[in-house]
């Protein structure tokens, strides 16, 4: 008990507590606190096969409202704004090493610092309380978001799949294997690749791996080499070299994923609190698709995609 705030921690789930909690949780009277209100509330639904009832708040927003420059974890909050000592890292301790009472006092700090961070920033968001709702119904609507997915065309994906590794790594990998009388050439070889650009292409050497310095044969040399003022078809080369490596790394990111798990519907997680100006962004980071890429996700029927 720390001030006017006190903490109770209990191992869960334990069966005594279960219908007490839940009646708690489906509660249109109590207000939930939550620090990260879009993970937290979908883990405790699908624990306690209910959805959670009645008004929220969350300190991750508010501290993202009132200091967007600043790094939002509880940790990081509580140190900034209460002056609390770390204790985090007991969490991972206390799992380390099966001390339940340790465990407990590492959640109820979590609950301590939710609390009293929120009666701490209530205050200050008077003149942002406007924005604070908006964030908050952005927040929801993108851990619904979330929850119904987006569905993904398996027609596309191996369509897409057959477009990168044929026309894409193949066939440059067979310009380069037949144009150099080189059949067992392999572009994931790094060896191979310096071979290729700086004895067969005599390119000159760019710069040194930091470990085993060795050339380095990595994106920004493959560019720079292609840029260079060599000969026509030593820069055509590269330029096949280079489109080998981009379809293998857009199938491997993006496309075989999908194809090997036989995929149906993808779950962003979306972020509403993850830069500064309040534009979303995605853990599994989809906003950086290439274009071609995109059809593999579908529009649920009745819908279309707007792209701005």
């Amino acid at each position: 008990c720390k001030g006017k705030v006190s903490a109770t921690a209990f191992i869960w789930p334990d069966p005594k507590l279960s219908p007490i909690v839940k009646e708690l949780w489906c509660s249109k009277k109590i207000t939930k606190l939550f620090h990260n209100v879009s993970f937290d509330r979908t883990v405790l639904d699908q624990q306690l096969g209910v959805s959670m009832d009645g008004d929220w708040n969350d300190t991750l927003l508010s501290h993202h409202i009132l200091y967007p420059g600043m790094p939002h974890d509880l940790q990081s909050v509580g140190s900034h704004l209460l002056d609390v000592p770390p204790w985090k890292h007991l969490g991972k301790e206390a799992t380390k090493e099966k001390d339940l009472e340790k465990l407990r006092y590492y959640n109820a700090m979590d609950a301590w610092v939710t609390r009293a961070l929120w009666d701490k920033m209530i205050v200050s968001l008077k003149d942002d309380r406007a924005l604070y709702e908006v964030q908050r119904a952005c927040t929801e609507e993108a851990r619904q978001m979330h929850l119904r997915g987006i569905p993904v065309s398996q027609t596309c994906v191996k369509q897409e799949a057959q477009r990168l590794n044929v026309e894409g790594v193949e066939a440059n990998l067979t310009w380069i294997r037949e144009q150099y009388a080189w059949p067992e050439f392999n572009h994931n070889r790094a060896a191979d690749i310096r071979k290729l650009l700086f004895e067969i292409l005599k390119f000159p050497i760019m710069g040194y791996t930091d470990k085993q310095r060795l050339p380095k044969t990595d994106e920004e040399t493959l560019v720079a080499c292609s840029r260079s003022r060599a000969p026509k078809e030593s820069i055509v080369a590269v330029d096949h070299l280079m489109a080998v490596r981009s379809a293998s790394k857009a199938y491997s990111t993006f496309v075989r994923p999908l194809e090997e798990k036989n995929i149906k519907r993808l779950h962003f997680e979306w972020n509403t609190t993850g830069t500064v100006t309040l534009r979303w962004t995605s853990k599994t980071n989809c906003q950086n698709w290439p274009k071609p890429l995109r059809k593999m996700v579908v529009a649920p029927k009745g819908f279309i995609f707007i792209a701005a």
